[in-house]
């Protein structure tokens, strides 16, 4: 796994550009397992409760391909659209161990939707691995080192 991935990089910056645009009101960014990683538009303890409803539905999604007739390796979650009565809601497969879920204002054939899916799609194709999470023991490890470079000087 590259260095410069979402456990390393603040994307928030990256997440604020999508909520600047017209109809998106939220984006974040976690990993499969329900950890958040970055996020704007939403405050924190919405975002714990939508990461942990994101990897449930990653979850579901992969118990699902077998009704496709295919293993879980062949196909893998795209893009989930969750169709609300005012809102839709958006769940992409961003990296490696990690997916982007976007919330916007109005149903599905909007185009605000239009926008989002478009935007979403670009930046997980222009920022590659950057998106991807270490899996969460890993992802501890470095944390730890980190927290030791930082308290030594190193």
């Amino acid at each position: 796994m590259p260095d410069n991935n979402a456990n390393n990089v603040d994307l928030t910056w990256k997440l604020d550009q999508l909520t600047k645009e017209p109809g998106i009101t939220a984006a974040c960014l976690v990993t499969v397992d329900g950890l958040q990683l970055a996020y704007s538009g939403v405050d924190r303890d919405e975002v714990e409760r939508a990461a942990a409803a994101f990897a449930g539905l990653q979850a579901l999604a992969t118990q699902l391909v077998g009704l496709c007739g295919q293993s879980a390796d062949e196909l893998k979650l795209r893009r989930m659209t969750m169709d609300l009565k005012y809102a839709t809601v958006l769940l992409f497969t961003a990296g490696t161990n990690s997916v982007l879920g976007v919330a916007v204002e109005g149903d599905e054939v909007s185009p605000a939707v239009a926008l989002a899916t478009g935007l979403s799609l670009k930046t997980i194709s222009s920022m590659g691995e950057t998106l991807a999470a270490a899996e969460r023991a890993l992802a501890k490890r470095e944390s730890a080192a980190r927290a030791v470079r930082s308290t030594t000087g190193a």
